[in-house]
């Protein structure tokens, strides 16, 4: 959901998010375990130096991967115009939204910067203000939801509320094992972090890597890197079915000769080695099944069948019906498809190939 405007009643304590179609309230005063009735500090509008800002307090940042080059064009030409918001906290400024914006007219030495200066003591108050003033531009992905929710209970907001109002807002499912997973993913590594960022690494194949310790996934990382999304998982799936099965551990597994053999190998390029480990989990993972689709496979290449029409098998192997498919564009190419068929019927080929998936 992209929230198209913010506004808040700094007497009622309310922000309210307009995304074109719905609202979503929030009651402020809530954040904090007694309900007391929010005041929302004084804000003024300044030129502030830069020199005033502590960027090493980041204590309400969500975004810690960003791109600053289009922004840094864009402010070196036209300035600034978005201020950023702050906080005073021990005698300097803090930032509470804004960082790539800082970040950019750090790199440029762009000084001084409008800032929205917040009088506002109470920590968790000012983040709430930040991930709704973030909300408003964009969604957050995995890692950002991850950054959010840990701070929202590290600032003191209550277990129930987050359950409540943020997972739903997020599009995390209300559940508290799901809050578990993304506290889980803000406590990764930077280099697991920084893959997930990279990649773009969807919730299900996270969840795979949360049940692997740190060394474990430093081992992997360099492979899952070179594979799309689907094959990162089918890769991490029959990596920890196959160690719960044999009672092995990942390092183990990746140790065994055959895999071993690949991620030593100084011919086979990185994407490849990668899918060659996937193969070779799924063999293991799966015997029997890898055993009929290598005969199937075999048999095909033996029969020599034509590579432009499709020959599909049922699912693992589970039925003995078998489906051709072919395309053609003119009367000739359909005529040339049936012909071929029709010379493969006439031979005992075909009875070599149901061979390689009875159940006898």
């Amino acid at each position: 959901m992209t929230i198209s405007s913010i506004t808040c009643n700094a007497q009622q304590g309310r922000f309210c998010c307009h995304n074109g179609f719905r609202k979503v309230s929030f009651c402020v005063s809530r954040f904090t375990p007694k309900k007391t009735s929010l005041r929302i500090g004084r804000m003024e509008l300044k030129e502030t130096e830069l020199r005033r800002i502590n960027f090493s307090d980041d204590r309400f940042r969500i975004s810690y991967f960003v791109e600053l080059d289009k922004l840094k064009r864009s402010i070196a030409e036209c300035g600034l115009l978005s201020p950023l918001l702050t906080t005073p906290r021990d005698g300097d400024l803090v930032i509470a939204a804004g960082w790539r914006r800082a970040l950019a007219c750090r790199d440029l030495s762009f000084s001084p910067v409008p800032c929205f200066i917040l009088e506002e003591p109470e920590d968790g108050k000012v983040f709430l203000l930040a991930v709704l003033e973030k909300l408003a531009a964009k969604d957050f992905n995995v890692l950002e939801k991850a950054v959010v929710l840990k701070k929202l209970k590290a600032f003191g907001m209550e277990e129930g509320l987050i359950l409540e109002t943020y997972l739903p807002l997020f599009g995390i499912p209300q559940n508290l094992s799901y809050l578990d997973d993304y506290l889980a993913i803000a406590e990764f590594d930077a280099e697991t972090r920084a893959f997930i960022h990279s990649r773009n690494v969807s919730y299900p194949v996270i969840r795979f890597l949360l049940e692997l310790t740190r060394e474990e996934r430093a081992l992997l990382i360099p492979h899952l890197r070179h594979l799309g999304q689907n094959k990162q998982r089918e890769l991490l799936e029959f990596l920890l079915e196959t160690s719960q099965r044999e009672n092995l551990s990942v390092r183990e597994i990746l140790a065994s000769d055959a895999i071993a053999d690949v991620i030593q190998s100084a011919v086979l390029p990185p994407a490849q080695k990668a899918d060659t480990i996937r193969l070779l989990l799924r063999k293991r993972r799966y015997p029997s099944y890898s055993a009929r689709e290598e005969a199937f496979a075999s048999a095909l290449k033996n029969m020599e069948w034509p590579e432009d029409i499709a020959l599909h098998h049922s699912p693992f192997f589970e039925g003995e019906e078998f489906s051709v498919r072919f395309a053609f564009k003119k009367g000739a190419e359909f005529k040339d498809k049936v012909r071929q068929l029709h010379a493969i019927a006439a031979t005992n080929r075909i009875t070599e190939l149901l061979k390689t998936i009875s159940h006898d």
